[in-house]
């Protein structure tokens, strides 16, 4: 692992078990699992395409929406066990921050988010990350539109090269976010994407 000013590994048991306490109240995946987050008051949930995470305008979104809602401190949490790879990062909220982050953890399930969880960016091994928090942070990472990132998401998951199962995989989160997030109630759990 290259290790960078800009993205520190979290390491020390007790500031680990905070962060994943935290993120916990929000987004979790066990192994096998789909995903799952937990809907806040006010949050809407987006899929967005990525075959290896944030691609460079994804990052610019992403940093311009951290400063939007002023998360002085952006945090990495591995949602799965990856063995001696640390568990957690703390990243710099700056271009550099994300882009190390997305160097070193672009092959990985891992959640992005402020210390208080306020916003989480959920990274699959899926071909697809999800963007969940309120409005105002989510329009800014997706670009503008939230209808048009799901219209642009459901012409990734139906697209005709899909394997069936691959497919049911991506119609399913896109269901589960466009829908079934939307309509939850807050503090539902709400499962998106299914194993394959």
């Amino acid at each position: 692992m290259h290790l960078d000013p800009v993205l520190q590994p979290i390491t020390d048991t007790q500031s680990v078990d905070e962060i994943r306490q935290t993120f916990s109240s929000v987004v979790t995946r066990s192994t096998g699992a789909a995903l799952s987050v937990v809907k806040r008051e006010g949050w809407v949930a987006v899929p967005v395409e990525s075959a290896h995470h944030l691609d460079d305008d994804d990052q610019i979104r992403l940093l311009r929406a951290v400063q939007a809602v002023k998360t002085r401190r952006v945090r990495a949490l591995m949602l799965e066990n990856l063995g001696d790879f640390p568990p957690a990062f703390d990243i710099q909220s700056s271009l550099a921050g994300i882009a190390a982050f997305n160097w070193e953890c672009g092959h990985f399930n891992v959640a992005l988010g402020g210390d208080d969880a306020m916003w989480i960016v959920a990274c699959t091994t899926d071909d697809f990350y999800v963007i969940a928090g309120p409005a105002q942070f989510v329009t800014i990472c997706v670009g503008g539109d939230i209808r048009e990132a799901f219209d642009a998401f459901r012409a990734f998951a139906t697209a005709p090269e899909w394997s069936k199962s691959l497919r049911a995989v991506l119609v399913s989160t896109l269901n589960s976010t466009e829908v079934e997030f939307a309509n939850a109630s807050a503090g539902t759990s709400v499962e998106i994407g299914r194993p394959l």
